[in-house]
């Protein structure tokens, strides 16, 4: 008989594996849907809480921000850009 400690973290790993196996079943069934969903969400947030990104985050993420809005990676050299 095996410990409850060691069923419960056997359980919550296969539970992981058949959700990640869950999510390449979708997108072979559906392939042109990829998993819009979730990216559509995080997109969404993102742009609506744009303000406390640009105010509150550590700058690396300010950078990875700022680049994807201006992709030829515009660099400041103390008086212009």
């Amino acid at each position: 008989m095996i410990e409850q400690i060691t069923f419960n973290s056997a359980k919550k790993c296969y539970e992981k594996e058949i959700g990640l196996l869950e999510e390449k079943i979708d997108l072979i069934i559906n392939p042109n849907r990829s998993n819009i969903e979730p990216k559509l969400k995080y997109a969404i947030s993102l742009i609506n809480n744009m303000d406390t990104y640009i105010r509150e985050k550590k700058i690396e993420v300010k950078i990875k921000l700022i680049s994807s809005m201006f992709p030829k990676k515009n660099i400041f050299d103390g008086k212009s850009y």
